[in-house]
């Protein structure tokens, strides 16, 4: 059971990556992040600090791996949308 559980956990965490992967990349690129909204992004980066709390309290590694990594992610286009 522990397998499957680990199973669906790494490949959540490699789809969830995956996912801003384009948009980071995008951002950095273009140099801008203008179409994102300034609430949005804020709000989704206070939701992963959240989750990344949970998920240390409760030790599920792959969820601390996941919100940590999607965290630095958004706190880059963040960074784009406040400064270019």
């Amino acid at each position: 059971m522990y397998d499957v559980v680990s199973g669906i956990a790494i490949i959540a965490t490699i789809l969830s990556i995956v996912s801003i992967g384009p948009q980071i990349i995008k951002t950095i690129t273009t140099r801008s992040a203008r179409d994102f909204s300034l609430i949005s992004i804020i709000l989704t980066i206070i939701e992963l600090i959240l989750w990344l709390i949970y998920a240390v309290i409760i030790q599920a590694d792959f969820i601390v791996l996941n919100n940590a990594l999607l965290i630095l992610g958004y706190l880059i286009v963040l960074y784009y949308r406040i400064f270019y």
